[in-house]
């Protein structure tokens, strides 16, 4: 339709940061969109390394978690409508388990910097690191189920 926009963004002025989405298109395979978060990952990992002010990189930081975690939720979402039920039930248990982990080693990487500037890097690394793991994880399981 070409009176709608492919894709949107929102940026804050003030902060100098933002971000835009587009829907991706049906038929791209798993293994492309993780390619595509891949890439965006690094993209942040380049600008996390080539940043001095702190709260920058806090942000940065921020930004890869929240780009693995979306990742996991599309995964999920798909694993709904895949599996059966009691397939979602039993991944469900261990994805709780799992849940739990992650916050535990988290925390544990957060004392490590505790009370400083520095722990919102720490932390939403260390989230970060986990998650994309996990999304590896679900992939598989994924891919898996659509043989």
């Amino acid at each position: 339709d070409e009176t709608q926009l492919p894709c949107y963004g929102l940026y804050n002025v003030n902060a100098q940061n933002g971000f835009s989405s587009c829907e991706t298109e049906a038929g791209f395979s798993v293994d492309e969109r993780l390619a595509e978060v891949e890439q965006k990952a690094a993209e942040l990992e380049d600008k996390l390394q080539n940043e001095v002010a702190q709260q920058k990189m806090n942000i940065i930081a921020s930004e890869m978690n929240q780009l693995w975690d979306d990742e996991l939720n599309r995964i999920w979402s798909e694993l709904e409508e895949t599996l059966d039920t009691a397939a979602m039930e039993a991944l469900r248990v261990e994805e709780r388990e799992w849940i739990a982990d992650k916050e535990e080693e988290i925390r544990k990487a957060g004392l490590e910097v505790e009370g400083g500037t520095m722990k919102p890097l720490v932390t939403n690394r260390k989230g970060a690191k986990l998650t994309k793991e996990r999304v590896y994880e679900l992939a598989e399981v994924l891919k898996e189920n659509q043989k």
